[in-house]
């Protein structure tokens, strides 16, 4: 199975909010909504565990029909962090109000916002 690499980035404001956007509609999770993440080479997932003006919140597993994604989380704050942009702010309390992937919804679990 091909195997795939990401960091996902859990970015809030002063007030709670956090930075989410949606997917293109082509695509996997087409139009679902995400955190700002990027895919990386392994060999810079496997040993990169911080970021500027993040913190380290461990890694999960998400398994697709055609492929793994692994997943390194990383929490910031959106003023400090470029993966902010272009993103829309919300509060937790919207989380229900958006489809978001099971990957993603995974993460809102590690994190404690679910």
């Amino acid at each position: 199975r091909k195997v795939r690499y990401f960091n996902f980035y859990y970015l809030k404001n002063k007030d709670g909010d956090f930075a989410v956007r949606q997917r293109p509609r082509n695509g996997f999770w087409g139009g679902l909504w995400e955190i700002p993440n990027e895919e990386v080479e392994q060999l810079s997932w496997t040993h990169q565990k911080s970021r500027p003006n993040a913190i380290y919140r461990g890694e999960l597993k998400h398994v697709f029909t055609h492929f793994d994604m692994m997943i390194h989380v990383f929490e910031g704050n959106s003023q400090e962090n470029e993966w902010a942009a272009p993103a829309r702010m919300i509060p937790s309390e919207a989380i229900d109000d958006l489809a978001f992937s099971k990957a993603v919804l995974k993460i809102f679990v590690k994190i404690g916002l679910l």
